[in-house]
C-alpha cells in the first residue's frame, strides 16, 4: 500500500508514465508472489501466499478486531509520538524548511491514516514509515547545525535540538527496558525449555497471551516435542497435555482451578504492571511487573 500511494504522486506529476510503470510492475509482481508463495508455502508446509491471506483476514473479513481494538486517531496520538519520541516536534518544521520533501511524507501519512480504519491496530503496522518521517527531521537538524555559528538564535535552536536528541536517547532507553518486561510468553518458553531440557516427551500447549507475547517457532527448539496452539480446545482437552502455558493473575485465579488436579505450577513468569516515581532512587524510575 505505501508502495502504491508513492506510485499514484509519481503517475500524477507525470514522473513516470502507466507504459513503463506496467513493464516493470507486471513481471516483478508475479516474480515475487511466486517467490513468497514457494518460501511461505514450504515453511508452512501448505499452500500458502500469506500477503493475500492476511489481508483477506484484515481486512475483507475484518477479523483483526478479534485481537482488540484501537480509536481511530490511536496512531497518531499514541503510536507515533512513542515510535518518533521528542524527535517528533522536528517533522512539522522540516516539512516547512524544505518543500521537496512533502512528496515523502505525506503519503506516509496517508498510509497510517488509511490503517487507521482497521480497528484493530498495532505499532508494526505502521513502524515502515519512520525512516520517512525522520528525514523531515534531519533536515530540521542539518538546517539549524548548517547555520549555527551565524547568528545567536541560531545557536540557541541548536542547542535545543541538541537537548532533543539527548532526550530521544533517553526516551529509546526508558521504552527498550520496559519493552523487555512486555514478552512474559517467550521468556516462558525459555524458561519451560531450562527446566524440561531432559524430558523425551512433551506435549505442550501454548495460550493466546502466549502466543501473542514472544512464542513463535523460532522458541520450539525441541523436535522431539509437540506444540500446539490450537485456540478451540475445551478446558476437558487441554487437561491431556503434558503441559500449559497459560495465563493468570496469580497461582490462585479461578482459570487454574480447573487444572489442580492434573496439572502442578513449575513456574510462574511477570510482565509489566507500570511505572512508577521515586525520586530517593537512582534512578528514580522503577518498572512494576505483575504476573501473566
Amino acid at each position: 500500500m505505501l508502495c502504491g500511494l508513492y506510485l499514484i504522486i509519481d503517475l500524477f506529476f507525470k514522473k513516470i508514465d502507466v507504459g513503463s510503470l506496467l513493464k516493470t510492475v507486471i513481471p516483478a509482481g508475479i516474480a515475487l508472489v511466486i517467490l513468497t508463495v514457494v518460501v511461505d508455502s514450504m515453511f508452512w508446509r501448505r499452500l500458502l501466499w500469506p500477503e493475500a491471506e492476511v489481508f483477506w483476514y484484515n481486512t475483507i473479513l475484518n477479523k483483526s478486531s478479534n485481537w482488540g481494538t484501537s480509536p481511530f486517531l490511536w496512531y497518531f496520538y499514541s503510536a507515533l509520538p512513542r515510535g518518533l519520541g521528542p524527535s517528533i516536534v522536528l517533522l512539522p518544521i522540516g516539512m516547512y524548511l524544505d518543500r521537496r520533501i512533502v512528496p515523502i511524507v505525506v503519503p506516509a501519512l496517508v498510509y497510517i491514516l488509511l490503517f487507521s480504519f482497521l480497528p484493530h491496530k498495532e505499532l508494526r503496522f505502521i513502524i515502515y514509515v519512520f525512516p520517512l518521517l525522520n528525514i523531515s527531521s534531519a533536515i530540521t537538524c542539518s538546517y539549524v547545525y548548517i547555520r549555527r555559528t551565524k547568528a545567536p538564535i541560531y545557536e540557541l535552536f541548536f542547542w535545543g535540538i541538541v537537548m532533543v536528541i539527548v532526550c530521544n536517547i533517553a526516551f529509546c532507553v526508558a521504552l527498550s527496558l520496559v519493552a523487555m518486561t512486555n514478552y512474559p510468553g517467550g521468556v516462558a518458553m525459555i524458561r519451560f525449555h531450562k527446566l524440561l531440557k531432559n524430558e523425551p516427551y512433551v506435549h505442550v500447549h501454548i495460550s493466546n497471551l502466549a502466543a501473542q507475547t514472544g512464542v513463535t517457532r523460532f522458541t520450539q527448539i525441541n523436535d522431539h516435542w509437540t506444540y500446539s496452539k490450537n485456540e478451540s480446545l475445551q478446558v476437558d482437552q487441554l487437561q491431556h497435555f503434558t503441559h500449559l502455558l497459560v495465563e493468570a493473575k496469580s497461582k490462585y485465579s479461578p482459570n487454574l482451578k480447573a487444572f489442580s488436579q492434573t496439572h502442578t505450577i513449575l513456574d510462574s513468569i511477570e510482565s509489566f504492571s507500570q511505572i512508577t516515581m521515586n525520586y530517593k532512587l537512582i534512578p528514580p524510575v522503577k518498572i512494576k511487573t505483575k504476573p501473566a
